[in-house]
């Protein structure tokens, strides 16, 4: 079933999620989405808002360099096993985060990127799997 998503069509919507989650973070850098709607609200101030929101930034950015990679969109700096290595790391981390959003005491944060968190641990499937 999974061989029904193109490599192609699977990267690009990660790339596009990713690029958005990345967008996402900004806002909630500059205030115009509350950070208490996000991290079930665990921030007890600006600045440890700022380290998580940073790092969540990178790792979307590293994600997306990866996806980038094996799309054939960015010249491969990694080898094809480490890329397949991380796209299966990829996809226990969103599996890990899609079960963790599941138990979230914050309706949203559930609603919202439960799906998303389980659509990309399906379509980094995909792309680990690809020979």
């Amino acid at each position: 079933m999974l061989k029904r998503i193109s490599v192609r069509l699977a990267a690009n919507v990660l790339i596009i999620i990713n690029l958005c989650l990345v967008v996402f973070d900004v806002l909630i850098m500059a205030g115009v989405v509350p950070y208490n709607l996000v991290w079930e609200g665990r921030f007890a101030n600006e600045s440890e808002m700022y380290a998580f929101e940073m790092t969540s930034i990178a790792i979307s950015l590293a994600i997306v360099v990866v996806i980038g990679i094996k799309a054939g969109y960015i010249k491969a700096f990694l080898n094809d096993k480490v890329i397949t290595i991380l796209l299966w790391s990829l996809v226990m981390f969103f599996s890990l985060n899609t079960l963790g959003n599941l138990g979230s005491s914050n309706p949203l944060e559930t609603m919202m990127f439960t799906p998303i968190t389980l659509i990309s641990a399906i379509l980094c499937w995909r792309l680990a799997a690809d020979k």
